[in-house]
């Protein structure tokens, strides 16, 4: 939604509520990841690159209405030291950071909240602070401040798990840190850990996986029945230039990957009418055409991924969504066979006499009509055997996405009658391409 707007403080303020609602989305996953972690001993150790002064200003932004209204005073300094970009597991230090900034708004009346990040003696080795003039921790209270269930402030009238702390511990240890801190009743406390902050190579906007995403005239079905989040992913692949049909069922779904081919199917794990992987599951059993599959869950549980993975599923989709990721699972996923394969075309062409290839143009059309118009309903043998001589010509003349969807059609249990009009479409498109080719090199 950021995206359409053009008042630039909407913009900002849209996105900050986006990244305020993706915070807490992270921090609920982690808390479901951490059941895992204390029984399985699997980490969740993912890295990616951010930049760091832009990345905690933002951070902070998302938290300044709450001190605001307060009457607290939100603070952070960086040293000039540290590295620009960086490579870490920003959701786990998000969600550190949140734990610990939530706790020092909570428990803080008046004052200023800080968070510093400073060099120690150790080369490459950053000190994270977080400090606040609050009510502090009692000192009977701090040597069991950061185990689970035990609430630091528990003297206090506030209400509380007692699991932020211990969380918090939990990530740091994953990421080879230690969580400490002093704390003074009617001072305020500081809670630091220290982390050594890998330089990265600067973050180019991905405009090249636009740009690759918007040659190949892609189209991807979307399964997901709740409004909002049609909108949303809608949203996003409207920003992307992809074309995009909307299924709010699985069997809205079903139906139309019988009379369509889709390049890439967004699949939600829990629907309505039934379960996305079983209905995957289900249609790759029967050997129908389905295209790659992204599932889309809410659910982190790391069995289900792995029983959606080990099903055949290329990739899974955390909500909330984020653009980001959704390019790279596009730029992963989506079959990237173009219309028109120039490479492969003239690989094969320049073997052929120029007057060879001029005559086969003047006939290109109507020898594909004709294998087409001889697909017939009910006839499913011989329908393959027609797309089978029909993706070896395409093959040959680099009309690369009209045979890729012959060799499907020929290997699955469909009946390729029911995708004419799609063969048709992709026949005139390539062909088209075909023709200006020829005509403009020989």
């Amino acid at each position: 939604m950021a995206k359409q707007l053009t008042d630039p403080i909407a913009q900002y303020d849209c996105q900050l509520i986006a990244d305020a609602g993706k915070s807490l989305s992270l921090i609920n996953q982690q808390i479901l990841r951490q059941a895992e972690v204390d029984h399985s001993g699997i980490n969740d150790n993912t890295a990616e690159t951010i930049e760091l002064r832009f990345w905690l200003s933002r951070f902070i932004d998302t938290y300044q209405h709450l001190a605001t209204t307060k009457g607290l005073t939100l603070t952070h300094s960086v040293t000039s030291t540290a590295p620009k970009w960086i490579e870490i597991n920003s959701t786990a230090l998000r969600q550190i950071l949140t734990n610990l900034l939530a706790n020092a708004i909570k428990y803080s009346d008046t004052g200023e909240i800080d968070i510093t990040i400073e060099p120690t003696d150790i080369s490459g080795e950053y000190r994270f602070m977080i400090s606040d003039q609050g009510v502090g921790i009692h000192e009977q209270a701090q040597q069991h401040a950061l185990k689970p269930f035990n609430r630091a402030w528990q003297s206090l009238q506030q209400e509380g798990s007692g699991l932020g702390l211990a969380l918090t511990q939990q990530l740091l240890h994953n990421m080879g840190a230690e969580l400490n801190f002093t704390s003074k009743v009617g001072e305020g406390s500081c809670f630091y850990f220290t982390l050594q902050l890998v330089p990265a190579k600067a973050k180019k906007l991905n405009h090249a996986v636009n740009n690759h995403l918007k040659n190949h005239s892609l189209h991807i079905l979307v399964v997901e029945d709740i409004p909002l989040n049609q909108q949303v992913i809608s949203g996003m692949l409207n920003y992307l230039s992809i074309k995009h049909t909307i299924a709010a069922t699985l069997g809205q779904a079903a139906q139309l990957l019988k009379n369509q081919f889709f390049d890439l199917l967004l699949l939600d794990l829990n629907l309505p009418d039934g379960n996305g992987l079983d209905f995957f599951t289900t249609m790759k059993k029967n050997n129908l055409l389905l295209p790659d599959t992204c599932i889309v869950t809410a659910n982190i549980i790391l069995e289900t991924e792995q029983a959606c993975l080990e099903a055949g599923v290329k990739a899974l989709l955390h909500k909330p969504i984020e653009l980001e990721k959704l390019q790279q699972v596009l730029n992963q996923l989506v079959n990237t066979k173009p219309i028109f394969d120039r490479i492969q075309f003239w690989q094969l062409a320049r073997f052929i006499p120029n007057a060879k290839l001029k005559q086969q143009l003047e006939t290109l059309d109507n020898d594909f009509s004709i294998i087409l118009q001889q697909l017939s309903c009910g006839d499913v043998s011989q329908n393959k055997a027609l797309v089978h001589k029909l993706a070896g010509k395409a093959a040959t003349l680099g009309m690369a996405k009209f045979a890729h969807l012959c060799d499907k059609l020929e290997q699955s249990n469909t009946d390729p009658y029911y995708y004419l009009p799609q063969l048709q479409q992709l026949c005139n498109q390539a062909t088209l391409i075909l023709r200006q080719e020829i005509s403009e090199d020989l």
